[in-house]
């Protein structure tokens, strides 16, 4: 039986491929599904399996979105990063309807202080998670494109 289903969308400056994808068994962590990704990339990071939020937030801060499903409560929950490629904006938009199917649907999405603390915002719905990810993304082209310019 199927507990729910892990997404990780990588940051493609980081990780060629796009798309980590498993469906996690009854009675299994998301965290083993995110340990695995992080053994296949060969990261630098400890996921500690009793801990459901913390291995998600490490890697939103290392810029891959992470989106983790509870099936049986038709739940999906977003850790977004800072910045939004344009790989993952694609991902999201092509998925959308598929992930709309949740009924509960939140997210967590990093911000950083001007003295580069780190918070986390959290969003509820659908629609709020796309305005973010499309703000971001676009925040992320400008930046690019200031640097690019000098």
């Amino acid at each position: 039986m199927i507990r729910g289903k892990l997404w990780i969308v990588t940051d493609e400056n980081q990780i060629l491929k796009s798309l980590f994808y498993k469906e996690i068994p009854m009675g299994v962590s998301h965290n083993q599904g995110i340990k695995e990704f992080v053994n296949e990339n060969k990261l630098e990071i400890v996921v500690r399996e009793d801990d459901y939020h913390e291995a998600p937030c490490i890697m939103a801060e290392l810029g891959h979105i992470v989106i983790k499903s509870e099936d049986s409560i038709k739940q999906l929950i977003f850790y977004i990063p800072e910045n939004i490629t344009d790989r993952q904006l694609e991902w999201f938009l092509l998925n959308q309807a598929k992930l709309s199917d949740y009924i509960q649907i939140g997210a967590y999405s990093l911000h950083k202080t001007e003295n580069q603390k780190i918070e986390w915002k959290k969003l509820h719905g659908m629609n709020e998670i796309m305005v973010e990810l499309n703000r971001k993304n676009l925040k992320n082209a400008i930046k690019k494109e200031n640097s690019n310019v000098r």
